[in-house]
């Protein structure tokens, strides 16, 4: 078997790192080639431009299974015309995309992912609520829908070990222990940055020690730049810009208290399965947030109400303290959410799907 993944969005996506998780496990049972859009985010331009490389590839070449993530039209094109060349073809998806844009924008986004998914032969999610928008507004069928776990590679992430470049980093900027709190993800429209600079702004006002590291880079990292400096913040803010899950595991170490903040009035959060918080919790890190998508998780951080106010003293409050919660937390990601279980899990899918 020979597969071919096709990932609509561009490299510094959480979508890109699911897709990439994924086929490093099934390219140890076969040959997997992998492809995603180029450029710093998603234009018409890039999507263009995929959507005819993407074409040649599924016609020019002879794959058993091609694999779309996210159901833009760059990768639904192609994945129906692989199927027509006798491919059984899979779509991925990962978020509702539609719920973080509105007005035209959120009708043609929509429109464009309803397209797709019904016509393939199988449909990936993690999130149970996004089980529901496949088979309510995608009809897509119950035998061909499948739950991909949103997994945590534990070869990067849950090393604990001190490697010389913590030491570095620490030197770099000159960190101490104790009070560097942590935020990772990609800066885009789903970064929802604001709030927690409004919480980091409410903590330096009773301690200017702390130091807030953002892990991560993407569209809107020039604009969260500018927003520290406006604040006032930026020298106690570090921006890691884009980097590898290598290097970005090396900044995690460093953190003290890790930061996960949702807001409660997007459609879209309600179908979040939040890479980061897996990850913290497969480094062994406490957790502060607002939001957790099932009481599977409930046990293992420490929740605030939404409120900047509550939440920035909740980090005041376990920086120094706290439990023992987020070792069992660790625990339980690496008895659940291993990549390695849930990609061999997913390629012996593959495997009846092509018998």
């Amino acid at each position: 078997m020979k597969i071919l993944i096709l990932i609509s969005q561009t490299k510094n996506t959480g979508s890109f790192l699911r897709a990439k998780y994924l086929a490093e496990v099934l390219g140890k049972f076969c040959p997997v080639e992998i492809f995603y859009s180029p450029g710093k985010s998603l234009s018409i331009f890039t999507l263009g431009l995929s959507l005819m490389r993407n074409l040649w590839f599924v016609l020019s070449k002879d794959y058993q299974v091609v694999i779309g993530f996210k159901p833009y039209p760059n990768i639904g094109i192609p994945i129906l015309m692989a199927k027509i060349r006798g491919a059984k073809i899979v779509i991925d998806i990962d978020d509702l995309d539609w719920g973080y844009r509105k007005g035209i924008l959120r009708l043609l986004v929509k429109f464009s992912q309803k397209i797709f998914p019904k016509r393939c032969h199988l449909v990936t999610y993690h999130h149970p609520q996004l089980k529901k928008i496949l088979t309510q507004e995608f009809k897509v069928a119950n035998d061909k829908i499948y739950q991909l776990e949103q997994g945590v590679n534990l070869n990067i992430f849950s090393n604990k070990s001190k490697r010389q470049e913590d030491g570095q980093l620490r030197r770099k900027y000159s960190l101490k222990t104790g009070k560097i709190l942590f935020w990772m993800g990609h800066l885009n429209i789903a970064a929802e940055l604001e709030d927690i600079f409004q919480i980091f702004e409410i903590i330096l006002k009773k301690d200017k020690s702390f130091i807030l590291i953002i892990a991560g880079g993407g569209p809107k990292e020039k604009f969260y730049k500018n927003l520290a400096r406006e604040l006032k913040m930026d020298s106690n803010v570090i921006f890691t810009d884009y980097q590898d899950p290598k290097t970005i595991s090396q900044y995690l170490r460093l953190a003290d208290l890790c930061l996960l903040y949702y807001r409660e009035d997007k459609e879209a959060n309600l179908y979040r399965c939040s890479m980061k918080l897996r990850e913290y919790l497969a480094a062994g890190k406490k957790v502060v947030t607002n939001w957790v998508e099932s009481t599977d998780f409930r046990n293992f951080v420490y929740c605030s109400s939404s409120s900047p106010a509550d939440f920035a003293q909740k980090i005041l409050e376990i920086i120094s303290n706290g439990d023992e919660r987020h070792k069992l937390g660790q625990r339980f990601i690496g008895q659940n959410y291993d990549w390695q279980k849930i990609g061999q899990k997913f390629y012996q899918k593959l495997i009846n799907l092509t018998s």
